[in-house]
């Protein structure tokens, strides 16, 4: 999924869509009261803004891979976050069946991590971000050198 697109990025974003969910559901819960409406949520605006320091603010350059469960839910009051995701050109949604949402973003992860380290077609890689809350990437990322 990665291969395709890989000499128009600059930095990759992996992420688990349940913890995108949850963590977008838990701040629209916690703002209602503001009667924030999440038409307005602009993934561009959140990666120039929260990422600036970390890789470059050039958003196109971002190529963002997605792990959802095809039963995962998609709606926070009328506004499908999956056809918000899927708005975006650079982004990415791999769906799996009965579960293995968690199993696929280990894999995935480790697969991107490995080619980040040996492939040269990923050399030109600035910055592997990864965004989940799982203990098996935990285990993933303990493979991963600490110093170059």
């Amino acid at each position: 999924m990665m291969d395709n697109n890989i000499y128009e990025q600059h930095n990759i974003v992996i992420i688990d869509y349940r913890y995108l969910f949850d963590t977008i559901l838990e701040k629209y819960n916690e703002y209602n009261f503001a009667q924030i409406n999440l038409k307005n949520l602009n993934l561009e605006s959140l990666i120039t803004t929260c990422f600036s320091n970390i890789a470059s603010s050039n958003f196109e350059k971002y190529g963002f891979y997605i792990i959802k469960d095809k039963n995962d839910p998609c709606i926070i009051n009328d506004f499908s976050i999956y056809d918000w995701i899927c708005s975006y050109n650079n982004c990415k949604i791999h769906e799996t069946l009965n579960s293995k949402s968690k199993d696929a973003l280990s894999k995935f992860t480790f697969e991107a991590i490995k080619k980040y380290y040996f492939d040269e077609r990923y050399f030109g890689i600035d910055k592997l971000i990864i965004c989940c809350d799982n203990i098996d990437i935990n285990e993933v990322l303990s493979y991963v050198p600490k110093k170059m």
